[in-house]
């Protein structure tokens, strides 16, 4: 668990490029689309954004983000 929990928060850091501790909707799609590293997790994010894109209005934190990924 804690080297998942390592993981998430890095590829939540890394997410995060503007340092805010959260994630917006670009964020989110930018690091889809520059990062190779993240393609090969891009159905799972996908899966969270639409999730997130039902439920929620404002930037995910990385509570939040972490939960989601866990109940996809």
């Amino acid at each position: 668990m804690k080297s998942t929990t390592s993981a998430m928060r890095t590829l939540f850091q890394k997410l995060d490029t503007d340092g805010s501790g959260k994630l917006d909707r670009k964020e989110l799609l930018d690091g889809l689309h520059n990062d190779s590293e993240l393609h090969l997790q891009a159905p799972k994010i996908a899966e969270i954004l639409i999730g997130w894109s039902k439920s929620h209005t404002g930037p995910l934190s990385y509570e939040e983000f972490l939960k989601a990924y866990e109940n996809v």
